[in-house]
Protein backbone atom coordinates (compact mmCIF):
# COMPACT_ATOMS: atom_id res chain seq x y z
CA UNK A 1 0.00 0.00 0.00
CA UNK A 2 3.00 2.32 0.16
CA UNK A 3 2.50 5.16 -2.30
CA UNK A 4 -1.28 4.91 -2.15
CA UNK A 5 -1.44 8.60 -1.13
CA UNK A 6 1.51 9.79 -3.20
CA UNK A 7 0.89 13.32 -4.46
CA UNK A 8 -1.74 13.99 -1.79
CA UNK A 9 -1.53 16.42 1.13
CA UNK A 10 -2.74 15.69 4.65
CA UNK A 11 -3.38 18.14 7.49
CA UNK A 12 -3.36 16.48 10.93
CA UNK A 13 -4.61 18.31 14.01
CA UNK A 14 -3.17 17.28 17.34
CA UNK A 15 -0.25 15.82 15.45
CA UNK A 16 2.42 16.19 18.13
CA UNK A 17 1.43 13.09 20.12
CA UNK A 18 -0.97 10.21 20.53
CA UNK A 19 -3.53 9.42 17.86
CA UNK A 20 -2.68 12.52 15.83
CA UNK A 21 0.98 11.55 15.65
CA UNK A 22 0.06 7.96 14.76
CA UNK A 23 -2.21 9.20 11.96
CA UNK A 24 0.53 11.48 10.62
CA UNK A 25 3.00 8.60 10.60
CA UNK A 26 0.61 6.31 8.74
CA UNK A 27 -0.34 8.99 6.20
CA UNK A 28 3.36 9.63 5.51
CA UNK A 29 4.02 5.89 5.23
CA UNK A 30 1.31 5.75 2.57
CA UNK A 31 3.04 8.55 0.64
CA UNK A 32 1.14 11.69 1.65
CA UNK A 33 2.88 14.98 2.25
CA UNK A 34 1.90 15.70 5.86
CA UNK A 35 1.43 18.91 7.83
CA UNK A 36 1.01 18.37 11.57
CA UNK A 37 -0.58 20.98 13.81
CA UNK A 38 -0.47 21.52 17.56
CA UNK A 39 0.80 24.04 20.12
CA UNK A 40 4.19 22.52 20.97
CA UNK A 41 6.62 23.58 18.25
CA UNK A 42 9.47 21.41 19.56
CA UNK A 43 7.29 18.29 19.57
CA UNK A 44 5.98 19.12 16.10
CA UNK A 45 9.52 19.44 14.73
CA UNK A 46 10.39 16.05 16.22
CA UNK A 47 7.34 14.44 14.60
CA UNK A 48 8.14 15.96 11.20
CA UNK A 49 11.73 14.68 11.48
CA UNK A 50 10.44 11.16 12.17
CA UNK A 51 7.97 10.94 9.28
CA UNK A 52 8.61 8.63 6.33
CA UNK A 53 10.01 10.39 3.26
CA UNK A 54 10.43 7.39 0.98
CA UNK A 55 8.10 8.98 -1.59
CA UNK A 56 10.18 12.22 -1.54
CA UNK A 57 7.58 14.00 0.58
CA UNK A 58 8.29 17.35 2.21
CA UNK A 59 6.51 17.35 5.56
CA UNK A 60 5.96 20.45 7.67
CA UNK A 61 4.15 21.73 10.73
CA UNK A 62 1.97 24.60 11.84
CA UNK A 63 2.08 25.82 15.40
CA UNK A 64 -1.58 26.44 16.17
CA UNK A 65 -3.87 26.84 19.15
CA UNK A 66 -7.24 25.24 18.52
CA UNK A 67 -8.86 27.39 21.22
CA UNK A 68 -8.58 30.37 18.84
CA UNK A 69 -10.61 29.28 15.79
CA UNK A 70 -10.21 32.53 13.85
CA UNK A 71 -6.42 32.43 14.09
CA UNK A 72 -6.46 28.72 13.31
CA UNK A 73 -8.57 29.28 10.19
CA UNK A 74 -6.23 32.05 9.01
CA UNK A 75 -3.13 29.88 9.49
CA UNK A 76 -4.65 26.91 7.70
CA UNK A 77 -5.93 29.05 4.83
CA UNK A 78 -2.50 30.63 4.30
CA UNK A 79 -0.79 27.26 4.54
CA UNK A 80 -3.08 25.67 1.94
CA UNK A 81 -2.57 28.61 -0.43
CA UNK A 82 1.21 28.30 -0.09
CA UNK A 83 1.28 24.54 -0.71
Amino acid sequence: MAGLLSGKNALVGGGSQGIGKACAMELARLGAQVTVMARDEKALAQVVASLDVSASQRHTFLRADFSNPIELQDKVTRHVQER
